[in-house]
């Protein structure tokens, strides 16, 4: 039993340690950007509107999709910033990520049946409207997405979702919250903003999860056998 709970340490220690070398990396380096994003709203509204029940279901239906292997169905709700490197190993926002890279991309990540329900609790926390201040990709690089719509799409508003729930690993089980954004895109209707990746080293899943926190309760030992 001894060693069983020593080998049950050892991964959550080698679990921290990890997570922290991701955290420590800094993820995305923004490029930079000028100029305000283009959403067509009165400041007026901004921030005052109730946001639609709509919104977070979204976020959780997109989650559960991923969670399940059903990618394709998971693009569908979503806008995700696609990035190319220049000659010189620069990263550069290249329009928008298509269905096939999507899939292919958490085909080669998580398998084809996805994450094997790994999500074991989700919920939608709290959700408001983005406020002002915060419309800045520098705050949320996810919002680059926007720059790459189709002609004649227009923004009609930006929610902030908290989202949150239980992940089950191979050594642990950790709590987990974020906030993801979501857009109302007039004649797409509500789209899950994704910041995208910008090489095979920073997997999609990792950016979706990075904001958790380690649960040390007895369920972690339980998992030894006796």
């Amino acid at each position: 039993m001894r060693q069983n709970t020593s080998f049950i340490l050892v991964c959550v220690v080698l679990f921290v340690i990890g997570a922290g070398l991701r955290l420590a990396s800094g993820g995305l380096s923004l490029p930079s950007f000028s100029g305000q994003l283009g959403l067509s709203l009165p400041a007026s509204l901004a921030e005052s509107e109730s946001v639609p029940v709509e919104a977070g279901n979204t976020i959780l239906d997109f989650y559960n999709a991923v969670d399940k292997g059903r990618y394709a169905e998971a693009y569908a709700l979503t806008l995700e910033t696609h990035w190319s490197q220049t000659a010189d190993g620069v990263s550069q926002v290249d329009g928008l990520t298509t269905e096939d890279q999507f899939v292919s991309s958490l085909t080669d990540e998580l398998g084809a049946n996805g994450m094997s329900l790994n999500i074991i609790a989700i919920q939608t926390l709290d959700q408001i409207p983005l406020p002002l201040v915060e419309r800045d990709p520098e705050v949320y690089p996810e919002l680059l997405a926007l720059e790459s719509l189709p002609a004649g799409a227009r923004v009609e508003q930006v929610y902030r979702v908290l989202v949150g729930g239980t992940l089950l690993g191979r050594c642990s089980r950790w709590d987990w919250s974020k906030h993801v954004l979501i857009a109302k895109v007039k004649g797409d209707g509500l789209r899950v903003l994704l910041p995208g990746v910008k090489g095979p080293y920073q997997p999609h899943y990792e950016e979706w999860f990075l904001d958790r926190t380690l649960q040390t309760k007895r369920e972690i030992v339980d998992v030894a056998p006796d």
